[in-house]
């Protein structure tokens, strides 16, 4: 896995030629962007600023790009929580019994996962 702060998405993430693309090229794409921040790291911002930007935008717009908001103008949302995360690429392979999930819960051949951490790690005792 590779730890990386991936800050300045590529805008093409979420044009309809990507969001109609195989899943396998989606990867390769996505993959790419992790390998290019090799060797960078986010940071951990204060977490208060939440309380200062919508999160549904991160819901509701199409593709794999943090979307471009603000009041004056727009910029990609700071990422607030879980800001430092390790990718992988996965397989995902459903238990046996049917998924009542959809997307790559249904079982997929390509995915990239992304562990993190909520807040930054402090050390035991």
């Amino acid at each position: 896995m590779k730890m990386v702060g991936l800050k300045s998405y590529d805008q093409n993430f979420s044009d309809q030629q990507y969001l109609k693309s195989a899943a396998s090229d989606k990867k390769d794409k996505l993959w790419s962007q992790v390998i290019a921040a090799k060797g960078s790291s986010s940071s951990f911002p204060n977490a208060a600023g939440i309380f200062l930007e919508a999160m549904g935008p991160s819901f509701t717009t199409p593709g794999d790009v943090m979307p471009m908001e603000g009041i004056f103008h727009k910029t990609t949302r700071t990422k607030y929580i879980h800001s430092v995360g390790a990718h992988g690429k996965v397989k995902f392979v459903p238990a046996a019994d049917k998924s009542p999930f959809t997307g790559i819960f249904e079982g997929a051949q390509h995915g990239i996962v992304r562990l993190s951490s909520a807040a930054k790690p402090v050390a035991d005792g």
